[in-house]
């Protein structure tokens, strides 16, 4: 009992010290830490402690923020881009249908088709093998087209399905070193045809599906069949979930109901695969394009092209859904100058007359192209614009719709400029109303005689019948006077005199649109050539349209100038912008057309009388130059022809030559006009290159037939439109 007991007291004893000891080392703790903060509070004011103290706290801070950098970028960088990925807004849109295109009388020319799609939606950073695999799943459920893979793309495949083969025809020597695009060059260089022709076309196909899954930046939704059968959109639909990226859906394709057919009035547009042009890329992409977006690449498509593409629709995707950001619009619909019926019309009448001259042969073995313009001449709206091409196929002629032709090829004229000198005639004084000049052939030393089409020549002619008779004589004797000769001599020397009169003709003309751009808006518009060589003769020549080229455009918009009486509108053929919509007959209006005045040309009304009766004469008197073709017209033209005498040329623009290396002379027939005489309604012009051989006398003028036709079916079908509404 007294042992217990004294346990009992010794652990009582023990227990105690032990609080004593702590309660003492707890003292000695707390006394430590307020003697380390008093030291601290002291040294805190010394200037010395702060800096230090400062620069501590700033490395804290920086090691702080490097960890985080490090874990971004390099331990958890994969998850962030794939996040990053999910989420991300920046190009994913969906293309809407492009604009519609339609005529002056809103009947469609250009349209869009639906067509089944297989799209894939290209997001960044998506594992090369997850996208190999989508592409093999796929390739089992549709049928693909691998012939747009390149020669570069099936080497690629090569590599891709033999890396350790490719890799050993480099020798270890020269890969030490090289970088993976580096050594994949080299790779390529050591494919060869045989090498590609282990392909299969199993392997092919799953590569072309890539190929066109990995186009486009950002996330672009790419096209991966178009026009597929309904067949593949089922069977694909049943897999969408073992497709990652892949959809099923709608898109469309540039359709082309009416007569005209495809044509390249029109232009053309890209396709997915084509994409933005690589010349363009830069214009588009900073206006938000996707780089495999489709563009138009010429003429009215080109030209239109911020019109006609809309606005697509565009997404963000949440977990790989796209939720839609912004509802897409179609492009607006266009409607043209052109009258669809009419143009097909003329088509069909110079096609006709071409092949019927070329089959003819002879004098006429040479003609091969045909250029002809109607225009409103108060408006300059263009209503047809027709340029076709013979060529030959198997042994059989045939012809070829080229409407570009008719603002893009020049040719000299001939006469039917005659109308522009006798303007300048007026207007510097050098003729003047009802002057008469004696036509008779001219020569002078060391230059060839200059006549008018009659051999011995017209006799006396004035200002009337000088455009009538289409009396060369009139006009150079108008140009001689202007140099300040006013009496001349055969023989006599063609120096020292006042070449100035070049400048005064071609600023004249160039305010009547010839030598000078008619505003079309059209790209790639020619405005002729110029004579460079301003010698005397040539200035001569010059005034009868025998030196400078120009374009039936050109010409039709002098014929629209003479038909106001001075006025020369803007040559347009888009005429009205409006709002997307299926009904035609209520279309919202966006921009309406608005002729556009370059400038005027002033005449007295005497003088413009005389201009207008020398090209009603022209075509309706007997003793005029088109008075066969034009006899019987209903609707009072006036009008004047043009022969030009050319050297024969290829189909590339090059002379062409016979066997003792001599040019070939060529006639090229032009036609200008307007009617009704009294109150145009139209303007048209009509330029056959080359149409005969020179020299050679045919009794048809294959330019005053082709002018009549056309006259005729303007209105022809005129008549017929308004019995319809009656």
């Amino acid at each position: 009992m007294e042992i217990k007991n004294l346990r009992e007291e010794r652990e009582k004893a023990e227990a105690l010290a032990k609080a004593k000891e702590q309660e003492k080392i707890s003292k000695g703790i707390k006394g430590t830490v307020k003697v380390m903060l008093r030291r601290f509070m002291e040294r805190a004011k010394l200037p010395v402690f702060r800096v230090h103290l400062l620069k501590a706290i700033a490395i804290l801070l920086c090691f702080t923020m490097l960890s985080s950098v490090y874990m971004l970028h390099v331990v958890y960088a994969e998850d962030f881009q794939a996040f990053s990925a999910l989420t991300t807004t920046a190009n994913l849109r969906r293309d809407v249908p492009r604009g519609v295109i339609l005529d002056r009388n809103m009947e469609p020319l250009v349209t869009n088709a639906s067509v089944n799609v297989i799209t894939y939606r290209h997001v960044p950073n998506t594992p090369t093998r997850l996208m190999l695999e989508t592409a093999e799943s796929l390739a089992e459920l549709i049928e693909m087209d691998y012939s747009e893979l390149t020669p570069r793309d099936l080497q690629d495949l090569f590599i891709m399905q033999n890396p350790y083969y490719t890799r050993d025809l480099i020798p270890a020597a020269d890969r030490v070193g090289l970088s993976n695009s580096e050594l994949h060059a080299l790779m390529v260089e050591e494919i060869t045809d045989e090498h590609v022709a282990t392909l299969t076309s199993e392997e092919k196909e799953i590569y072309a599906i890539f190929v066109r899954m990995y186009q486009g930046a950002g996330m672009t939704t790419n096209i991966i069949k178009e026009d597929a059968t309904d067949d593949e959109i089922a069977r694909v639909s049943e897999r969408l979930m073992d497709l990652p990226g892949i959809e099923v859906g709608a898109d469309w394709v540039r359709e082309y109901p009416s007569d005209m057919g495809r044509s390249h009035m029109f232009g053309t547009v890209t396709n997915h695969q084509q994409g933005i042009p690589l010349e363009r890329q830069s214009h588009f992409l900073s206006q938000g394009y996707a780089p495999n977006a489709r563009v138009g690449t010429s003429n009215i498509e080109q030209s239109y092209q911020s019109y006609l593409s809309g606005f697509p629709s565009r997404y963000f995707l949440d977990e790989d859904t796209p939720h839609l950001l912004s509802e897409g619009m179609p492009g607006f619909q266009i409607s043209l100058t052109i009258d669809s019926e009419l143009q097909v019309l003329i088509e069909d009448i110079v096609g006709d007359a071409l092949l019927s001259a070329r089959r003819t042969g002879g004098p006429r073995r040479f003609v091969r192209e045909a250029y002809v313009v109607l225009a409103d001449p108060r408006t300059g709206e263009v209503l047809a614009m027709v340029g076709m091409v013979v060529v030959e196929r198997n042994g059989r002629f045939e012809v070829e719709a080229n409407p570009m032709g008719a603002f893009q090829a020049a040719s000299t004229p001939g006469s039917s400029i005659k109308g522009a000198s006798l303007m300048v005639g007026y207007h510097t004084g050098a003729t003047t109303v009802g002057q008469s000049r004696h036509d008779r052939p001219i020569t002078f030393r060391a230059s060839p005689v200059l006549r008018s089409w009659r051999e011995g020549g017209l006799g006396s002619v004035d200002d009337i019948r000088a455009i009538s008779e289409s009396s060369n004589i009139y006009f150079v004797r108008q140009t001689m006077e202007m140099m300040g000769i006013y009496g001349f001599s055969d023989g006599m020397s063609v120096y020292g005199w006042d070449y100035g009169v070049w400048d005064i003709y071609r600023d004249y003309f160039a305010q009547l649109g010839l030598g000078s751009s008619t505003g079309i808006d059209l790209q790639h518009e020619s405005t002729g050539q110029a004579v460079m060589d301003q010698s005397f003769f040539n200035l001569l020549q010059l005034s009868f349209g025998q030196a400078d080229t120009y374009t039936a455009m050109q010409l039709a918009q002098f014929a629209s100038v003479m038909a106001t009486r001075g006025d020369r509108y803007q040559m347009q053929v888009v005429r009205n912008i409006y709002m997307p919509g299926a009904d035609t007959e209520y279309l919202q209006l966006v921009r309406p057309f608005e002729p556009n005045l370059l400038n005027s040309v002033e005449l007295t009304n005497e003088q413009w009388n005389r201009l207008n009766q020398g090209h009603i004469e022209t075509v309706q008197h007997s003793r005029g130059t088109a008075f066969r073709a034009f006899q019987g017209a209903n609707y009072n033209p006036a009008g004047k022809t043009g022969t030009a005498e050319d050297v024969l040329r290829g189909a590339d623009g090059n002379v062409v030559r016979d066997r003792n290396n001599n040019p070939t002379s060529v006639l090229n027939r032009t036609f200008l006009g307007y009617a009704p005489a009294d109150n145009p309604q139209v303007a048209i012009s009509v330029m056959v290159p080359q149409s005969q051989v020179a020299g050679t006398v045919i009794p048809e003028n294959i330019a005053t037939d082709i002018a009549r036709q056309s006259l005729d079916a303007f209105f022809d079908l005129q008549s017929s439109r308004e019995r319809s509404r009656r």
